[in-house]
């Protein structure tokens, strides 16, 4: 073991190795005894677990070496049922997740905070009410670590590029969310209103009008809205030069809770780096991470994130429909699973599409603001060009890359043509 990493985190993980153990043997009814532990540095190539703002010092992997308990054992099971025998090792990878902080970092303390008390309070119990999983299980949740499933031990698989994905892999993640959805309000049939409960640890921390990641992201787009060569009438260029980003910086709102739809747990921040899919299995849900920016919204916040950072103009005029009725089928389906249905729900297909048309906004502004970090060079994402400026190193790479150049020029166009009254065109 690296000795820096002994240092860090050698103490801290021995400390609680005997408990890890202890709800693992819980949770597979197993009668494992502790004997050693390893860390292992998670590394960028590995593709972290929500690495777009993170830094790969946060993250381990945890290896025990175990073996059976013997006396447990022989009172619990029949040697005969058994397939391991009592003397030989047994190894358990689990992930660490843990926030390094630096000066000036009091909003990584305040998001893994966030993401600790969803992960020590709710969602472990949201799950209880999920025919698939959604989420990894937690074996241990502190103020300073958390210890999860790896979800490569059980057939799942993180993205190595930032591609698209593909229908198949975006009907999982579809069927995932719904998983997710509904088991927020079968929660809440037992226990107080999500929203209320849990308010302290579901503020927003990067769509904020008042964050420099958000900040930054508008200016760009703002910025490329000013050069499109598609609107050059006086009418639209006042538009533009007025309106536009008031309507962009609206956008942080519609994530808030609705006073018209019902709002359920959204993940809100379902992109390739926050998704493990399925390896073997065309019926498991994808499995979701990083739940920092964790909100209780109306759920088509999380549909338009996959489906707008995902698809093209083209695409989402032929498909969107079709993923729409898939992600709502499987919602009904999961709510029927707990003896719930729509009216109960309070979601209707009427109602659901109607917030589809509503926030169309919130979804182009979003898809936006990702390819403004995901569609440029990676080294061009630094500190910098995430919270101080990235129009001028967008604009040139707007000048320098043709695809580029287009994928952002129909971005803008999308946005501007949604967010920009009708009117008489200019000396016409």
């Amino acid at each position: 073991m690296n000795p820096a990493i002994d240092k860090k985190m050698g103490m801290l993980v021995r400390a609680y190795c005997e408990e890890i153990l202890d709800n693992y043997n819980a949770e597979r009814n197993s009668v494992l005894k502790f004997k050693e532990f390893t860390l292992e540095p998670a590394t960028i190539t590995q593709n972290l677990w929500g690495c777009m703002q993170s830094n790969s010092s946060d993250y381990y992997y945890l290896i025990f070496e175990c073996f059976l308990d013997e006396k447990e054992y022989t009172q619990k099971f029949s040697d005969e049922n058994s397939d391991q025998e009592s003397g030989e090792i047994i190894k358990l990878t689990f992930f660490i997740k843990q926030e390094v902080l630096g000066e000036g970092d009091d909003e990584k303390c305040s998001v893994f905070t966030k993401e600790s008390n969803l992960y020590c309070s709710l969602l472990p119990f949201m799950l209880e009410f999920s025919e698939r999983a959604w989420c990894p299980r937690v074996y241990l949740c502190r103020r300073d670590v958390l210890v999860l499933e790896d979800m490569r031990e059980v057939g799942y698989i993180m993205y190595k590029n930032l591609l698209a994905f593909t229908e198949a892999e975006i009907l999982s993640i579809l069927r995932g969310l719904a998983v997710m959805h509904s088991s927020s309000i079968a929660y809440e049939r037992f226990n107080s209103q999500i929203g209320d409960s849990f308010a302290y640890c579901l503020e927003e921390t990067l769509l904020d009008p008042k964050c420099d990641w958000f900040r930054t992201g508008v200016d760009a787009l703002f910025a490329v809205a000013k050069i499109h060569p598609k609107y050059t009438k006086p009418s639209e260029l006042t538009f533009i030069n007025l309106d536009l980003l008031n309507a962009m910086q609206s956008v942080p709102d519609m994530a808030n809770p609705s006073l018209k739809y019902r709002n359920v747990l959204c993940h809100r921040s379902v992109w390739v780096g926050n998704v493990f899919l399925p390896l073997n299995d065309p019926d498991a849900s994808a499995v979701f991470v990083d739940f920092k920016s964790t909100r209780y919204c109306p759920p088509i916040i999380d549909v338009l994130v996959v489906l707008f950072t995902n698809l093209n103009r083209e695409e989402r005029f032929k498909k969107d429909e079709f993923y729409l009725d898939f992600y709502y089928s499987e919602f009904v389906r999961n709510l029927e699973q707990n003896e719930l249905c729509e009216d109960s729900a309070g979601i209707s297909k009427k109602t659901f599409c109607q917030s589809y048309e509503e926030f169309h906004l919130f979804g182009l502004v979003l898809r936006g603001l990702l390819f403004t970090l995901l569609k440029v060079p990676p080294q061009f994402v630094d500190d910098h060009y995430k919270t101080i400026d990235r129009s001028q190193k967008m604009l040139a790479y707007m000048t320098d890359n043709e695809e580029f150049r287009s994928l952002m020029f129909e971005v803008l166009e999308d946005i501007i043509d949604h967010a920009m009254p009708e009117s008489c065109p200019d000396g016409e």
